[in-house]
């Protein structure tokens, strides 16, 4: 009888062993995150390079102030990203 018993548990062991190996939501939220916020920073860099450095129309005041602007945001993207690659996955 015990050695029923015994294997019944140790297979709901292996089942929560192989539950554990699963992906949780934290840890896929954060491959989401390394790999897409090195994408909104390099889309970021392309659009900052257009108005600042490719401008076509001229130079306005608004190119200068949104720039700075588009600038800060990819600066606090850019840590966020490098943030995000070196925290502990758990």
């Amino acid at each position: 009888m015990t050695a029923i018993v015994d294997s019944v548990g140790s297979s709901a062991n292996f089942r929560q062993t192989r539950r554990d190996r699963r992906p949780s939501a934290a840890g896929l939220w954060q491959w989401v995150l390394r790999l897409a916020l090195p994408l909104l920073t390099a889309m970021g860099s392309v659009v900052l390079y257009w108005i600042w450095f490719d401008n076509v129309y001229g130079r306005h005041w608004g190119n200068t102030v949104g720039g700075i602007a588009l600038a800060v945001t990819m600066f606090l993207v850019l840590i966020w990203s490098i943030c995000t690659w070196f925290s502990d996955a758990s």
